[in-house]
């Protein structure tokens, strides 16, 4: 639950106007799912993510992209408990690639979890 509640965050204070962007008004970002909740789920938890990608720093873009993630997920949801649907946001792209890779490194376990690299845009 905390993994979904920061990656709310994330999205709250890049659709806010005081969201801090790059030079370019650029953002970077990258989507993920993991499962919904934090109950003992059996089994493995299917965690999808894609590559980082970069943006115009819009917050009705960025709304609209987290629909779409959102409408993706849930056709394609393995999770017993349900998915979540996160879009992750920062303003450089060192910031983007340290949290992918917390992210990989918090889902690395193959014995808890299928960790899979998606393409979306």
């Amino acid at each position: 639950m905390k993994l979904l509640m920061l990656c709310f965050c994330l999205v709250v204070c890049a659709v806010s106007d005081t969201a801090v962007a790059t030079e370019e008004n650029k953002v970077f970002y990258f989507y993920h799912s993991g499962a919904w909740g934090s109950k003992q789920v059996s089994g493995k938890q299917y965690v999808v993510y894609t590559n980082i990608q970069q943006m115009p720093n819009d917050p009705e873009k960025i709304k609209e992209m987290s629909k779409m993630w959102g409408d993706w997920v849930n056709k394609t949801c393995k999770n017993e408990s349900g998915c979540t649907s996160n879009i992750n946001v920062y303003p450089t792209a060192a910031d983007a690639e340290k949290q992918l890779e917390g992210l990989k490194q918090r889902y690395r376990d193959e014995a808890k979890y299928s960790l899979t690299q998606v393409e979306f845009k």
